[in-house]
């Protein structure tokens, strides 16, 4: 993908998303759903580590109820790459973003397979705040 290319380099994975973030809202179906399946790819080109999760977890969230299927699905399968960069505390953030308590079953139960199978990846940088803001000296701050 080129903007995989631009990533590796000139731009860093973040300053691309924070210029994609308004597809995740755009009118058009595919470019949604793209969006997504761009994340799942810059998650296994780079890892957690370079990007700011919390500004885009909304947004996935948001998706679990778009109208199209196929967006619903890139959004669940988006959650289950975080979920195997990150870990659990993407679990523990979810309780938190007031999803239906069905959806968030469904979602921990894809979760629960990932550990299962022996398929989680856990970026180096992992041991970051999933869900907080870092400041420049590293540490985390909990504002969003």
């Amino acid at each position: 993908m080129l903007l995989l290319r631009i990533m590796e380099q000139s731009a860093s994975p973040q300053y691309i998303w924070d210029r994609m973030l308004g597809g995740f809202k755009h009118k058009n179906n595919r470019t949604r759903e793209g969006v997504c399946l761009f994340l799942i790819s810059t998650l296994n080109t780079y890892g957690a580590q370079g990007l700011t999760l919390s500004k885009i977890v909304p947004h996935i969230c948001n998706l679990l109820g778009d109208p199209t299927s196929q967006v619903r699905d890139a959004a669940m399968n988006c959650l289950v790459e975080i979920y195997r960069h990150v870990g659990e505390r993407v679990r523990i953030d979810l309780s938190k973003k007031g999803l239906p308590q069905s959806r968030l079953n469904v979602i921990f139960s894809r979760f629960d397979e990932v550990q299962r199978s022996g398929n989680m990846i856990l970026s180096s940088g992992s041991g970051r705040c999933f869900l907080c803001v870092q400041t420049s000296t590293g540490r985390c701050s909990t504002r969003y």
